[in-house]
């Protein structure tokens, strides 16, 4: 019982924390299932809470990060590839689904638009392997060759075979949060579908939001997707950004001032 409030609560909780940003827009969510029994709908101080006995309840507490996510294999290598831990959270009408995978971060540089300079972006590569999922998220800086502001951030999903909820709708909005599993603070806000699973949310411009972005980007351990599947479904895919994913942040922050 405490596991499917627990699930319950981190999805609605990333949903309201989203509309309770200025402006911030709440997907057309009239399709979604009725939530009965343990899927009663709690109240905003509730999910505000996110009480302390769901965190607490022994099969919803976080893996070690030293735990290898179910069904993710380490690559065979020397030295491999370093990965933090990501969750995707599925709200539904039984028990809820909690599946564990991996991301991993890096930085690359990427050719600018219209004759602009090359910028640095800071990518967290996916994988929900249980989940049938994969997501890169790309945070960019603008194209006036000044690498001085982050202009937009890009979410492209990637269905697996045996993905049973269709497509990605929408994409609700991007937090960053303390922990896994505690109210987040919102990034972004709705995002705009470019095409297929395919998302751009921009980033206030003004001198404070800007200055605020990165503090945000940089303090904040975890980072949350609010997705809205094509069945109705509302989603969760928290990202941990553990040590490489603090390095890229690191990099790419330095970079853009």
């Amino acid at each position: 019982m405490l596991y499917r409030s627990f699930i319950g609560s981190i999805v609605a909780a990333s949903v309201l924390c989203l509309a309770a940003g200025a402006g911030a827009q709440t997907p057309d969510l009239s399709k979604s299932p009725d939530w009965s029994g343990q899927w009663k709908r709690t109240s905003v101080v509730a999910f505000a809470c996110l009480h302390s006995r769901f965190a607490s309840a022994q099969d919803s507490r976080p893996a070690p990060r030293s735990a290898t996510p179910p069904s993710v294999q380490t690559p065979a290598a020397k030295n491999p590839e370093p990965f933090e831990r990501a969750i995707l959270y599925v709200e539904d009408q039984n028990e809820g689904q909690r599946n564990a995978g991996m991301v991993r971060w890096r930085t690359r540089k990427a050719a600018g638009t219209q004759g602009a300079a090359s910028k640095l972006v800071l990518e967290a590569n996916i994988e929900i392997t249980d989940g049938h999922l994969k997501a890169l998220l790309s945070i960019m800086p603008s194209d006036d060759g000044s690498q001085s502001t982050i202009q937009m951030i890009e979410a492209i999903f990637t269905p697996l075979p045996g993905f049973i909820h269709g497509s990605i709708s929408s994409l609700a909005g991007i937090l960053v949060k303390e922990d896994e599993v505690k109210r987040g603070v919102s990034l972004a806000r709705t995002g705009t579908a470019t095409g297929a699973n395919t998302f751009r949310v921009p980033l206030a411009q003004g001198d404070f939001e800007k200055a605020q972005n990165l503090r945000m980007l940089r303090d904040n351990p975890w980072i949350s997707l609010a997705i809205v599947f094509s069945d109705g479904r509302r989603a969760v895919i928290a990202v941990e950004k553990g040590a490489s994913g603090d390095k890229a942040v690191a990099t790419a922050l330095a970079t853009w001032k």
